[in-house]
């Protein structure tokens, strides 16, 4: 911990948790997934910016929506609907479960996979949560416009217990994708790069 305010107040996490925890859990570094140069630049582009596909995960954990669950695949079909006019939809679905009732629902709402503004696919990849904002890699442009991967560490908000499948879905979109992926690394080697 380092003191980094005029003030006197402290920055990092409180307490005794160790070299490579957070203040939740263990971070384990990610062998699979190389480490950029350190001169290589990467630009995230904004959320509101042109690009090719939106991912999203295809609900289908009750506790996530308790009592709820019902209804929601059915509002995850209305934004596939309005998305897919415009751009491809990519939807992870947990199990060929998800995956056939996900194209029941998208039929039902006139979704279609080869629709010309776009569309969508369904891939069955297990994950935990819907949040695939959180839970998969950002995609980053190379200083040439190529689009690469970043795959941060994710522990589910420090808040789930369960959350190893969702740690794998940037191995899965690099190979849906067969973009490169990359894993940023703290700079003091324990492991990698948390985003909460």
């Amino acid at each position: 911990m380092r003191d980094d305010t005029a003030g006197g107040g402290t920055i990092g996490p409180r307490g005794d948790i160790g070299p490579n925890r957070t203040s939740a859990r263990k971070i384990d570094p990610e062998a699979s997934a190389p480490v950029p140069p350190r001169d290589r630049r990467l630009r995230m582009p904004a959320e509101w910016e042109r690009h090719d596909a939106t991912w999203i995960a295809w609900p289908h954990h009750e506790p996530d929506w308790p009592g709820k669950l019902g209804p929601i695949p059915w509002v995850y079909g209305e934004i596939v609907r309005v998305l897919h006019a415009h751009e491809r939809v990519e939807i992870l679905c947990h199990d060929e479960t998800v995956r056939e009732g996900a194209k029941v629902v998208l039929e039902a709402h006139g979704c279609r996979a080869d629709h010309p503004g776009g569309g969508f696919r369904l891939h069955v990849v297990p994950n935990d949560r819907v949040w695939v904002r959180d839970s998969g890699p950002t995609f980053v442009h190379d200083g040439a416009g190529r689009v690469e991967l970043v795959n941060w560490q994710f522990n589910a908000w420090a808040k789930y217990e369960n959350y190893a499948r969702d740690e794998r879905v940037g191995e899965a979109i690099e190979r849906i994708t067969r973009l490169p992926r990359h894993a940023p690394m703290r700079p003091d080697g324990s492991g990698r790069v948390v985003l909460e």
